[in-house]
C-alpha cells in the first residue's frame, strides 16, 4: 500500500477516504459485530437494582471541641479536630455501619446466605459487603447504597442499616445513661 504524503509528512485526507473505502466492508463487519456482542450480553446480564438511604447526622458539640473551637479561626477550627483524634458524628457512624455486627445482623435478618448461596456467614458477609457502599460527603451526610437482584430487597437491606444504626445509638445512650446514673447514685 502506497501512502501520498503532502509536502509537510502529512497523509492526505484524499487518500485516507480512499483506503477507508477499500476496507469499508471489514469496517462495518466489525462494528456491526461488537454492536451484536454487546447487545446479546446486555440482554443475558441480570438486572441489578440500587437503593440509597441517606442520613444526616446530628451536630454533637461537647466542652472539649467547643474549647478548641472557640479558639481557633473558622477555618482551623475542622482541621485542628481531625489532627487531634476528634471525629465527627458521621465518621463514626461509618465505622457502625461497616462493622461486623451490624453486618451480621442483616445476613441473619434476610436470611442472605440463603440468597446469595453461599456455604459460610463468612462468604456471606463479603457477599453483602460488595453488594453495600457506604460513603460520606463533604457536607457529612451518609450514604447508604445497596445493589440487588431483587429492588424491595435492595430497599429493605438499605433501611435496614439505619434502623441497624439507631438502635445502636439507642444502646449507647442508654448504657451512658445508666453509668450516669449509677455514677451519681456512688455519690
Amino acid at each position: 500500500m502506497t501512502e501520498r504524503m503532502n509536502e509537510d509528512g502529512d497523509i492526505e485526507l484524499l487518500e485516507v477516504w480512499r483506503i477507508f473505502g477499500k476496507r469499508k466492508r471489514i469496517f462495518f463487519l466489525m462494528v456491526g459485530g461488537a454492536l451484536f456482542l454487546a447487545i446479546v450480553v446486555t440482554l443475558f446480564l441480570p438486572k441489578i437494582y440500587s437503593a440509597t438511604a441517606s442520613l444526616l447526622p446530628p451536630e454533637e458539640s461537647s466542652p472539649a471541641s467547643n474549647l478548641i473551637a472557640g479558639k481557633l479561626p473558622a477555618g482551623l477550627a475542622g482541621f485542628a479536630g481531625g489532627a487531634l483524634g476528634m471525629k465527627s458524628p458521621s465518621d463514626r457512624w461509618v465505622g457502625i455501619l461497616n462493622s461486623r455486627t451490624v453486618f451480621d445482623a442483616l445476613v441473619l435478618k434476610f436470611n442472605l446466605q440463603a440468597v446469595y448461596k453461599k456455604e459460610t456467614p463468612e462468604e456471606t458477609r463479603e457477599q453483602l459487603r460488595r453488594a453495600v457502599k457506604i460513603s460520606k460527603s463533604r457536607e457529612d451526610i451518609l450514604f447508604i447504597t445497596v445493589e440487588d437482584a431483587d429492588p424491595a430487597r435492595a430497599a429493605e437491606i438499605a433501611n435496614a442499616f439505619v434502623a441497624a444504626l439507631d438502635k445502636i445509638n439507642q444502646d449507647i445512650v442508654t448504657s451512658a445513661g445508666g453509668r450516669m446514673r449509677i455514677f451519681i447514685e456512688g455519690r
